[in-house]
């Protein structure tokens, strides 16, 4: 049957630039051809050229005249390279095929060794000394090194390094006389306000794990959380509580009990290792979508946490004198870039209220009027500040993660920034494991980048083996990143965290 034919009776839609049935295929070539007998006439095997190619890979392997393998593609398609590592990657699958009969052809090796080297190379980022500090303490040597400078805006009022550090002190106290140590939980039940920052902290530096949780978010979803988290307290505002209407869980009412703060101690908690949080204590605990069930609690540990902030303080890039406007809910891992990054750094952290949050020209407002020199966003966010009319700000870098970044939002943003950075990473290996800096003159299509410091991240087979360049795999990241698991979820834990292939 012709093939137009067949493709018409099954009523096949060809996909633009693509074949309607299928764009690969594998022709054996294993019997002679039948003699054919013309009265005085005799007739010889021909190879052409076709010029043009049927479909978008044919693989030929000839058995019976001259063992040979041809690949015909499309040009358009394919680069010559990519080609010749097929063809080798085929022979090595079937010289080992040969050596080694009774293995599983998924366990047929087709890398040589110098492709494994180079994807060593491209899967491994920076090896760097890791500090062995904790979060606090990366915060605090932030506010040693710039004291007076500002840490924290939010409306009208604004902390320096020093002011942030005294009050952080001082409810950390609180906090201790509470019972609040390494290995307990903290809910953070606040708005976007200047006192989510100092209780954040506070609970760091007391050797907890907090626990953001969005006033905004169902009360449902809340008290899920507060259940399976099994938090000590909660750190909250008045009104929130009522809404909340948690009676069972002991409660820190900022808006309240401040005279408790204005009576602690501004000195910082005198060291204690029994009581002060490792490198392998949790930093915090943040609950995932759960669209695939109940959220599930990643506990994420100080090591990994201050070797992001190291990271991340090196590309992008952060200094005391930049200005960040943090736009994202705490309940959002990429909150942790947004209110400890700039805290480390010595830089400042300009806090956006809820409504500035989502209204583009507000946000446009912001930038100019605190000359942000930071912003991190999702792809979402940042189309809702472009379409209220911001025309840029040229002293800008601009991350983006969360969302995949089109190249037609990278064009834009690179036309009103001065640099922008496409940010990869899922919530189990903290927040970001790659990034990439979008360049002009860049290919359409936009990278994941390179691993962070101390981080590696591989594309692997169902067998986890590393795959060729260009072939699908699935994602597999390692390195100091990596989260402690899934809270008392060890079956989920041990199916999801591996040992390193």
């Amino acid at each position: 049957m012709p093939f137009e034919v067949l493709v018409r009776q099954l009523g096949a839609r060809s996909n633009p630039g693509g074949q309607p049935l299928f764009s690969v295929m594998f022709n054996m070539v294993n019997t002679l051809a039948r003699d054919c007998v013309f009265d005085g006439l005799a007739w010889t095997r021909l190879d052409f050229d076709r010029a043009s190619a049927q479909f978008d890979l044919t693989v030929i392997a000839d058995t019976v005249y001259d063992g040979s393998i041809v690949f015909e593609y499309a040009t358009d398609l394919f680069a010559p390279g990519t080609v010749r590592r097929m063809g080798e990657h085929l022979l090595r699958i079937l010289r080992a095929a040969i050596d080694t009969p009774d293995h599983r052809v998924a366990a047929l090796p087709m890398l040589s060794a110098s492709e494994l080297a180079l994807l060593r190379t491209w899967t491994l980022g920076p090896r760097t000394q890791t500090s062995g500090r904790s979060v606090s303490e990366c915060v605090s040597w932030g506010a040693r090194q710039v004291p007076q400078q500002t840490a924290l805006v939010f409306g009208q009022s604004q902390l320096s390094h020093q002011e942030l550090d005294e009050a952080s002190n001082r409810l950390a106290h609180v906090l201790r006389q509470r019972g609040v140590t390494r290995n307990t939980r903290v809910g953070l039940c606040l708005p976007r306000c200047a006192d989510l920052v100092v209780a954040l902290v506070a609970v760091l530096k007391a050797g907890a794990t907090y626990v953001p949780l969005d006033p905004d978010y169902p009360r449902q979803r809340l008290i899920f959380q507060i259940t399976d988290a099994d938090m000590a307290l909660m750190i909250t505002h008045s009104a929130v509580a009522a809404q909340l209407a948690c009676d069972s869980l002991p409660t820190l009412l900022l808006d309240v009990d401040h005279h408790l703060m204005a009576s602690a101690s501004p000195e910082p908690l005198n060291p204690d290792f029994t009581l002060d949080a490792g490198p392998e204590d949790a930093a915090y605990l943040i609950y995932t979508s759960g669209s695939t069930g109940q959220p599930k609690g990643v506990e994420v540990p100080h090591r990994a946490v201050t070797n992001f902030l190291t990271s991340m303080a090196s590309a992008p890039g952060m200094t005391a004198q930049d200005r960040l406007l943090a736009v994202t809910t705490l309940s959002f891992d990429i909150a942790v870039l947004e209110l400890l990054l700039p805290l480390a750094t010595g830089g400042t952290v300009v806090i956006a209220s809820e409504a500035q949050a989502t209204d583009g020209r507000a946000l446009a407002g912001l930038i100019e009027t605190h000359g942000i020199t930071v912003m991190q966003a999702t792809p979402s966010r940042w189309h809702l500040l472009l379409d209220s009319g911001w025309t840029g700000h040229q002293g800008l870098k601009a991350l983006v993660g969360g969302e995949a970044l089109t190249p037609s939002l990278a064009s834009q943003l690179q036309a009103r920034c001065s640099e922008v950075w496409n940010m990869y990473g899922p919530t189990e290996t903290t927040v970001w494991s790659s990034c990439w800096r979008v360049e002009p003159g860049n290919s359409p299509s936009i990278s994941l980048g390179q691993p962070i410091a101390n981080t590696s991240i591989q594309v692997l087979d169902a067998q986890l083996n590393p795959c060729p360049i260009g072939v699908t795999g699935e994602i597999y990241i390692g390195g100091a990143g990596v989260a402690l698991g899934y809270f008392r979820r060890k079956d989920l834990t041990s199916d999801r965290f591996i040992d390193q292939p």
